[in-house]
Parts: C-alpha cells; sequence; structure tokens
C-alpha cells in the first residue's frame, strides 16, 4: 500500500487553509499572548513563594507587598490564559469548521465533474464515507494542530527560561525527552497505514449496507436475510480488527508518557538534591518542578496530537485521491455553440472499457439531421456504448465522432449534454415535487409549457388522480410512482429541454402495453424534427425508424429499413422471426374452440 508523499499532503492541506490566512495571524497573535501569560504564571509563583520563605526569617513591610504584587500578577495571569484559550478555541472552532466545509464542496465537486468511468469502479458506500466519515477524522484536525503549536511554543518557552535559571537542572528534566521522541517517530509509519486499513475497512462495510439496502425487497424476495448478516459480520469483523490495531497504536504512547513523566521527575529531584546541598534555593526546584509539567503537557500533547496527525492524514490520503486524480476528470473547455443542426457520423470507432475487451470494432454509422435511427441487437453487442461515447461519457477509443461535421471534442461537454436529451430505462428523479423535477430540464419554464409537455406524452390523467396533484412529493427513487409513470416524467422533461439530438435507450421496456400505447404518440412528437437515437427492443419502436442498424458483437452486422432488411433475409430476419413477430401475436385475441 503506497503513501502519498507527506509534502503533496501538507500542500494540498494548505491550500484548504490559505483563504483563512487572516484568522490565522490572529490565532497566532492569541497563541503568543497564551504563551507569555501561561509561562509567566510559574515564575510570578516562584518569586511570591521565595519572599514568602525570606518573610519567615526576616518580616519586611517592602517584601509583604511584593508577595502582594506577585500573587496579583499570578491571578492575572491565570486569567489572562483562561481568556486567551478561550478566544484560542473559538477562532480554532471557526477556521474548523470553515475547513471541512471547503474540503467537502471541492471533494464533491470533484466526484461530480468526473468521468462515467470513475463511477463504474466505485462504490457508492467508499464515496460516501470519503465525504463524510474522512472529512469527520479532519474535523478535529485544526484544533489538534493549533493545540499543538500553542504547545510548541510554550516549550520553547519554558525551556528559554529554565536555562535561563539553571543550565544542569534543565539537562536532568529533559534527559527522559529523546526516548519519548523516538518512540513516536518509530510507530509514525505503522500508525498511518493501520488508520488507513481502518478507513479502508470501514468504507467496505458502508458500502455493504448501502448495496443492501438499497435491494432489500430482492433480499428478501430470494430469503438472502441470513447469507447477507453472514457476510456483513465477516466486514464488520475485519473493521473492529482494524480499529483494534489502530486503537492500540493511537493509545499505546499514553501510558508510555506518563510513565517517563514520573521518570522525569524522579531524575530532577535526584539532581536537585545535589545542588541544594550545595546552597540552591529550594524555590528554585519547586520551580523547575513546575517548569517541567509545563514542559511535559506539551511533549505529551504534541506526541499524542502527531499519533492522531497519523489517522487525520490516512483520512487526508483518502480525499486527496479523490482531488489529485486528473486523469478521469471530465474536460469542460471547448466550442459552446449556439445552436446545433443535428448531423451524426461515427469514424471508425474501436473502443474497450478495459484492455483486452474490445466491445465496439470499426464502427462506421452516418446519421442525418432528423432522422430517426434504431439500433437492434442482442444484450451486449454495443448498442448503449455506442450512445455512450457520443454523451462523451467515455474516452479513449480509436477514430472519431463528429456532430454537424467537427470532432465531439472540440465542442464544450456541457453545451454538448444540453443539446442531447438522455432518456434511460432506468429513469432517475431527484427529491422534491414532480413540478420540480420538471424545472430541471428548464428553470424559467412556465405552467403553461409544462402542462403542453405532460400532455404530449399523456401523463395529465395520472398526475391529475394524485392527491397533491403536480405538487405531489416525490418519495426516494420514486417510490409512490410506477416505473410507467416515472417514465412520462423522464419523457415530459426532455420535451422541455428541447434538446436537438435525442437518445432513447430502451425507453419503452418496462412499460405495460397499455402504458406503451400511450405514449407512443408522444414519442412521435418528441422525435419530430430532432435527431433520434432510439435502442429499442420493441417492433412498434423500430418500425418507425428510418434506419435500423444491427448490431452483432460489437460489429454492424448490416443496416437499412425494417422491409429491405427482411429481405436480406440477415441477422435482423432472424431476430424477428424468433423475437419480434411474438409482440404482434402476442397481441392477437385468443379464440376459443
Amino acid at each position: 500500500m503506497e503513501l502519498i508523499e507527506e509534502k503533496k499532503l501538507w500542500s494540498q492541506l494548505w491550500a484548504w487553509l490559505k483563504p483563512d490566512k487572516p484568522l490565522l495571524v490572529g490565532l497566532m497573535m492569541v497563541m503568543v499572548i497564551n504563551t507569555v501569560v501561561a509561562i509567566s504564571a510559574p515564575i510570578f509563583l516562584q518569586n511570591a513563594l521565595d519572599l514568602l520563605q525570606q518573610l519567615n526569617i526576616e518580616a519586611s513591610t517592602d517584601q509583604e507587598q511584593q508577595i502582594i504584587v506577585f500573587s496579583i500578577l499570578y491571578t492575572f495571569a491565570l486569567v489572562m490564559t483562561f481568556f486567551t484559550t478561550m478566544s484560542q478555541n473559538l477562532i480554532v472552532a471557526k477556521i474548523n469548521a470553515r475547513f471541512i466545509h471547503r474540503i467537502r464542496s471541492d471533494a464533491y465537486a470533484k466526484i461530480l465533474r468526473n468521468k462515467i468511468s470513475f463511477y463504474d469502479d466505485s462504490e457508492l458506500g467508499r464515496l460516501v464515507s470519503r465525504i463524510v466519515n474522512d472529512t469527520n477524522e479532519l474535523m478535529g484536525s485544526a484544533n489538534r494542530f493549533a493545540n499543538a503549536f500553542s504547545r510548541l511554543i510554550i516549550l520553547i518557552g519554558v525551556l528559554i527560561i529554565m536555562f535561563s535559571y539553571n543550565v544542569q537542572l534543565t539537562l536532568a528534566s529533559v534527559a527522559i525527552t529523546p526516548i519519548l521522541f523516538v518512540a513516536v517517530i518509530m510507530m509514525r509509519k505503522f500508525q498511518r497505514r493501520v488508520a488507513k486499513r481502518w478507513r479502508k475497512s470501514l468504507a467496505i462495510v458502508n458500502g455493504n449496507f448501502g448495496e443492501v439496502m438499497s435491494s432489500i425487497a430482492i433480499s428478501k424476495a430470494f430469503f438472502r436475510e441470513e447469507e447477507n448478516f453472514r457476510k456483513f459480520e465477516v466486514l464488520n469483523e475485519e473493521t473492529y480488527q482494524a480499529a483494534k490495531i489502530r486503537g492500540y497504536a493511537v493509545f499505546a504512547t499514553g501510558p508510555i508518557q506518563d510513565f517517563l513523566k514520573h521518570m522525569g521527575i524522579i531524575i530532577l529531584l535526584y539532581v536537585s538534591s545535589i545542588y541544594v546541598s550545595q546552597g540552591l534555593d529550594v524555590t528554585v526546584v519547586y520551580l523547575f518542578i513546575l517548569l517541567q509539567q509545563y514542559m511535559f503537557d506539551p511533549i505529551s500533547t504534541i506526541a499524542r496530537s502527531y499519533n492522531q496527525f497519523q489517522s487525520a492524514f490516512a483520512a487526508l490520503e483518502r480525499v486527496y485521491t479523490i482531488m489529485s486524480d486528473k486523469e478521469i476528470s471530465e474536460p469542460t473547455g471547448g466550442d459552446n455553440r449556439s445552436s446545433l443542426v443535428g448531423k451524426i457520423e461515427y469514424r471508425g470507432i474501436t473502443f474497450a472499457y478495459n484492455p483486452g475487451t474490445t466491445v465496439l470494432k470499426d464502427i462506421n454509422i452516418m446519421i442525418e439531421p432528423k432522422q430517426t435511427v434504431a439500433l437492434v441487437g442482442m444484450t451486449g453487442s454495443g448498442k448503449t456504448s455506442i450512445v455512450a461515447l457520443l454523451m462523451r461519457f467515455y474516452g479513449g477509443y480509436k477514430g472519431d465522432i463528429l456532430i454537424d461535421d467537427d470532432s465531439i471534442k472540440n465542442y464544450n461537454i456541457d453545451h454538448l449534454r444540453r443539446e442531447i436529451g438522455y432518456v434511460q430505462q432506468d429513469v432517475l428523479l431527484f427529491s422534491g415535487t414532480i413540478l420540480d423535477n420538471l424545472k430541471i430540464a428548464k428553470p424559467d419554464v412556465s405552467i403553461e409549457e409544462i402542462w403542453k409537455a405532460l400532455d404530449a406524452v399523456y401523463a395529465r390523467e395520472f398526475i391529475e388522480t394524485l392527491p397533491d396533484g403536480i405538487l405531489t412529493v416525490i418519495k426516494e427513487e420514486g417510490a409512490n410512482l410506477s416505473q410507467g409513470q416515472k417514465q412520462m416524467i423522464s419523457l415530459a422533461r426532455t420535451l422541455l429541454a428541447d434538446p436537438k439530438i435525442l437518445i432513447l435507450d430502451e425507453f419503452t421496456s418496462s412499460l405495460d402495453l397499455y402504458t406503451e400505447a400511450k405514449i407512443q404518440q408522444g414519442i412521435a412528437q418528441l422525435i419530430e424534427n430532432r435527431t433520434s437515437i432510439v435502442i429499442a427492443h420493441r417492433l412498434v419502436t423500430i418500425l418507425s425508424a428510418d434506419k435500423i442498424i444491427v448490431m452483432s458483437d460489437g460489429e454492424i452486422a448490416e443496416s437499412g429499413t425494417h422491409l429491405e432488411l427482411l429481405a436480406n433475409n440477415g441477422k435482423y430476419a432472424d431476430v424477428y422471426n424468433k423475437y419480434f413477430s411474438f409482440q404482434i401475436s402476442a397481441l392477437k385475441p385468443k379464440i376459443k374452440k
């Protein structure tokens, strides 16, 4: 498992933090003030104790007043420490919220702009895990970083004060710290790897859960509840083992730090006893004990934060892989033309989704403007791949595809897709009302235009029977609508978009004969004056085409009109005799003798 260089991760991290540079400067100033007052507190206390010790020997009004002054200064330092710490936490909270908001927005935008091939290789649950879980892991990073940085400043200040008082006691105080840092460095990559393993296993669990929940009806129909549970138990056990190792890696330094801290105190007391016997003031020893606590707290915080940073960096690495993958980003530049005529040409197209599995072989097709072409063939023959390339869902093909005698690679991709209406078999309706879904095609559409489009596809009848009519809220995945009703809404939406080129991908294969018969006239209006490519299994759709192209194993087997292809007595005639003819005979009434 190759790890991304930390330099790249830090660079991306700074790119997300840079917009908050003024807040970061303010945070630094508060940290400096916090450090000064935090370090000053034990010094004021030590001076007060020193004067108190002298007061016991020889009373003095000036000494009493100085004790009061140092006590007030000590109290002031504690109060200022409280307020600067609170201010620091508030600034960090704001930076942290903006930081996470920026990461999620950028990652989500990047995912949306990816090519279809990205989604072919990605599970929904894992993508959700990266956007939600991995960014949640980063949520506390800004706070931990600020806390660790402020502790580092305190550590430097404490060491300066300690060295200014007594070099020997300072060396004794820090004697044990190198061992702690060596242990942290040794565990560095291990902690990051186990954190990455845990994140990956958690994403797999999320993906499995999403897959099962989205197909719960099928699971119940085939009695797969126990099988699904057993599979989940295996995945959940792997996640548990990964989480357990991650927990060991993160928390192992805690007991080590406590042990080393107490060993440091013992070493300091031993060395101090030698110098006290030589005349060193006991209050200096007490000051060093206080300062050592101030020193060990930053060291422990920095060490603990470093371990947590490894987990955060593992999460950042997973998000970074989305942000840094430029090869799968869709290009959006190119010619933004005002309109298209609709002439389409495929020139020698050869295409494979994966190396060694060619799905299209030397495809040459000419489609004239406003012509309707039907693609027929067995499943896997390459029909959907032909239209997917026209939509620029995939690249990497040999040959070229032209619209109006210009390569589609020269077109602005967003503009190109606005000029192509794509109606698929599986209809996606977004959350919201029916009206909201129709307005996706044309936000400023009038209600008259909407009803005209609905009438064209014969959708008014079922919409007016709904309790809230066109304002009916669509449930998740359109669960409160039939497949035919969803298809009608999809067709009306496409009609409102008014594309120059229309793709109908087996759009009636999921409709019953009654519903299909109702919308066929609407389809005729939809394809009128448009260049249309129809992938169909229904004879009634194929017969209306100007040209039929028969696909077989990624190649064009033959092309022509319905009558021409029947006369050729080739593959189309064979398919017609075996399949299409049954669609006609199925409609004939059965007469009992």
